[in-house]
């Protein structure tokens, strides 16, 4: 899979494919497999005085510190599949810079992730100009006026301070001097996460780099979920949504897990884990 999907996944060519694991769990590559492919550990990046880490928030927030990576990069989650060729534009733009959707949503309190979120957005809003942000959004909204954008400059002109922007649950492009900006303001807060071993309602999540990025205009502009599609696993072997999905256009596809009894788990892994090799074989 992690073959056919690089083969997929950039037509001007990926440098290199990462995979960050644990170094007491390291996996099992064919050789075959690992051209242009580099597996690296948490010790190699993350400082010892905050190891052995369980937090991804954790990983995520040192991961520009992964020796030889490069200066543009695209960080993928572990449910996120490559499922059409992308091509550089889908992440940067001729000059390098991210591209990214900047649809503003007021944060999404439904859930115990939202407690992640709204952390990123208080440090945002502490140490960000909303004044400065909401008149270069509303200048910049001009160029691509759709439902989306007018939406996004209503709940500006309503608010008086940075309340979310959607999250597609997409690969992220990053530049490394996108950390560096956004951690000459909040090293605290990045030591501070870095002692959180397990996952809290206090951590901060490597999306404050992003609301950073945002914030300050730094991007370039896209459509929402132009890039993929989210889904939630199914409760069932038949995965339809799946299916669907796989059908149609989308570059990228997020199959997000979910509470399921651990008998229906194994049974559905497998059905999910079928469905995708005979994808990738036929694609």
């Amino acid at each position: 899979l992690i073959r056919r999907q690089r083969q997929m996944c950039i037509r001007d060519r990926v440098h290199e494919v990462v995979i960050v694991v644990d170094r007491l769990n390291l996996p099992d590559i064919p050789d075959m497999l690992l051209k242009n492919t580099r597996v690296v550990c948490h010790d190699e990046f993350i400082p010892q005085k905050f190891l052995p880490t369980f937090n991804s928030n954790v990983i995520e927030l040192f991961i520009d510190k992964v020796p030889g990576i490069s200066e543009n990069f695209v960080l993928f989650n572990d449910d996120c599949y490559v499922i059409n060729t992308l091509e550089k534009k889908d992440f940067f733009d001729l000059d390098g810079v991210p591209v990214d959707s900047d649809t503003v949503i007021p944060l999404n309190t439904s859930n115990d992730y939202s407690h992640i979120l709204l952390n990123n957005l208080i440090l945002i809003n502490r140490d960000v100009s909303f004044s400065n942000y909401k008149s270069r959004f509303l200048r910049k909204s001009l160029f691509h006026l759709n439902k989306k954008v007018l939406k996004s400059m209503l709940f500006i002109l309503e608010y008086g301070a940075f309340v979310g922007w959607h999250d597609e649950h997409m690969p992220i492009a990053y530049r490394k001097e996108d950390f560096q900006q956004t951690f000459k303001i909040f090293e605290n807060e990045r030591d501070a996460q870095g002692n959180r071993r397990f996952r809290s309602r206090r951590d901060i999540s490597h999306l404050l780099v992003r609301f950073w990025r945002l914030a300050k205009g730094v991007y370039h502009f896209r459509k929402a979920n132009h890039l993929g599609v989210f889904l939630q696993i199914e409760n069932d072997n038949e995965q339809r949504s799946l299916k669907a999905v796989l059908q149609g256009d989308a570059k990228v596809v997020c199959i997000n897990d979910r509470k399921i009894p651990e008998m229906t788990a194994m049974d559905i892994n497998d059905s999910l884990e079928r469905i995708m090799i005979n994808y990738y074989k036929g694609a």
